[in-house]
């Protein structure tokens, strides 16, 4: 199981520009000030290229997407020739769970379906409902709910939570174009800005900040201060 993923922008000269860290127990949504930003950290987390400027790495080793559960990023479906049932075991979801699992994302009725009978909204709750079944791969989504019907985006976000928290799962976001309100001022989410403009931007206190660790140092320092003591916060 996974416990930090970590994306390091750097120049082309190979200068380190930003590191957003992303842990385990958190859903970390990527932000930046244009869409251009993100696209390259789309591109690296999915292994199609446009990698040469950002260095990946998990658990301090060489991140390889093929040993996480990606959605949302043009790959082959999973479902194509199979029944939800079948699809479902795949995953690793017990028979005897399917359905009660299924229900908690409005599919009751669909166990026995074929894949290729549901509805897009359909296939996306099922999609995420089976990248949920394993804890031991980091669960990247690009922009999860483009394709979920607006009456189940909230239950959807609300299960992502409580994956990521109960589980102890590494969530990343890499676009995201619908903002759950289950997820404002939830502490198991956090928004990490990148791109070049990044340390600009973020402030003191943002999460995934490289410039964070020093100016937290420093404020221990002044605690540790009796000259200094009650006005650091």
């Amino acid at each position: 199981m996974p416990a930090k993923i970590q994306l390091k922008l750097l120049s082309t000269s190979g200068e380190l520009l930003n590191v957003a860290t992303c842990l385990a127990g958190r859903i970390s949504v990527l932000r930046a000030s244009t869409p251009s930003d993100l696209r390259p950290y789309q591109r690296a987390l999915a292994g199609s290229g446009g990698r040469n400027n950002l260095e990946i790495l998990c658990d301090g080793a060489t991140f390889d997407q093929d040993e996480h559960t990606l959605v949302g990023f043009g790959e082959p479906t999973p479902t194509t020739g199979l029944t939800v049932k079948e699809f479902l075991a795949n995953s690793g979801i017990s028979e005897l769970v399917q359905s009660s699992q299924l229900i908690s994302v409005g599919l009751d009725g669909i166990v026995d379906k074929r894949c290729s009978e549901l509805t897009l909204d359909q296939e996306a709750r099922l999609r995420l409902l089976a990248a949920m079944a394993d804890s031991d791969k980091a669960l990247i989504l690009n922009d999860p709910f483009e394709n979920i019907s607006g009456k189940w985006r909230e239950r959807v976000a609300e299960l992502l939570a409580e994956f990521a928290r109960s589980r102890n799962a590494i969530v990343i976001i890499p676009s995201l174009s619908y903002r759950p309100e289950v997820w404002i001022e939830n502490t198991v989410v956090e928004r990490i800005e990148v791109g070049q403009t990044a340390q600009r931007t973020i402030g003191f206190g943002s999460a995934g900040s490289a410039s964070n660790q020093p100016i937290e140092d420093l404020r221990n320092q002044l605690r540790l201060d009796p000259r200094f003591a009650g006005q650091v916060a």
